[in-house]
């Protein structure tokens, strides 16, 4: 695979935007590895054993790329920048899908004595993490640095999850006594 420069990048997203499935073409080959690096950093980030691969992750973004509708490709980082999104709210969805399947009836219940001991999935995290992203973005949506504003959510996110347990532990304790 050749080196690409991001011009060229660059001149095949505005070509494909005026419809040239021709540079659709050679665009491919030359964003797949930039996609798999970004799917790569995304799935660090999940728990160890995820039923999602990181090829998995790079083709549900690619599919849900080329088929977006009346988006017009400014450059390359637009294109990537879109594509991260893209990978995080994959991630977010199938966490959501998990969490689904584990509610039903299946509440913890902690003694308060215990409450400081209990671990947290890294679903909720990323969950919570991406409710305060999105309430990041309403907020200020001329953020460009998402990586530093991720970094930022993150903390805020594992604060607000152990919060929330240490909560239902002293709901369940009240409620139990």
């Amino acid at each position: 695979m050749s080196v690409s420069s991001p011009q060229e990048i660059t001149q095949l997203l505005v070509a494909w935007n005026k419809g040239d499935l021709k540079a659709l073409e050679q665009l491919t080959p030359l964003i797949h590895t930039e996609l798999h690096r970004l799917a790569k950093r995304h799935m660090a980030g999940e728990r160890p054993g995820h039923i999602l691969q990181t090829t998995a992750l790079v083709n549900e973004a690619y599919l849900r790329l080329i088929n977006w509708r009346n988006v017009e490709w400014r450059d390359r980082a637009h294109f990537f920048g879109l594509a991260a999104q893209i990978m995080r709210r994959i991630l977010v969805d199938f966490a959501r899908a998990r969490r689904r399947e584990k509610r039903g009836g299946e509440a913890l219940r902690v003694p308060l004595s215990e409450a400081d001991k209990v671990g947290y999935e890294r679903n909720a995290d990323l969950v919570a993490l991406d409710d305060a992203l999105q309430a990041l973005e309403k907020l200020n949506r001329t953020t460009q640095d998402w990586d530093t504003v991720q970094y930022r959510a993150r903390k805020q996110a594992v604060d607000r999850v152990m919060r929330r347990l240490l909560t239902r532990a002293v709901l369940y304790q009240s409620y139990v006594a």
